[in-house]
């Protein structure tokens, strides 16, 4: 399941770096330390918790909630500065 996410993940990643190209804009491919800290708790948290999946699987979906939620303010405070295409394009 995570190998599949992580895929469309990917195609998703970089479907918008094209985009951010076309406008001229510069791409990073750096991690933000806070999310490299959240990676080194959820790995000491599945050690510790015996590889229990029903935890590993509630903090990835924590995880994930808080990148949504602030994906979603983005957009909602920028929507005038995309094309009806981008739009679309992150919409789909």
């Amino acid at each position: 399941m995570f190998s599949q996410l992580s895929k469309t993940s990917e195609k998703f990643k970089e479907e918008l770096i094209i985009e951010v190209t076309k406008l001229g804009g510069k791409t990073t491919e750096a991690t933000k330390t806070t999310g490299k800290l959240y990676r080194v708790w959820m790995d000491i948290k599945a050690s510790l918790t015996s590889k229990d999946r029903k935890k590993i699987l509630a903090s990835c979906e924590f995880g994930e909630d808080a990148a949504v939620d602030v994906y979603k303010k983005v957009l909602q405070n920028n929507m005038e500065d995309l094309t009806k295409e981008q739009n679309i394009l992150i919409n789909t």
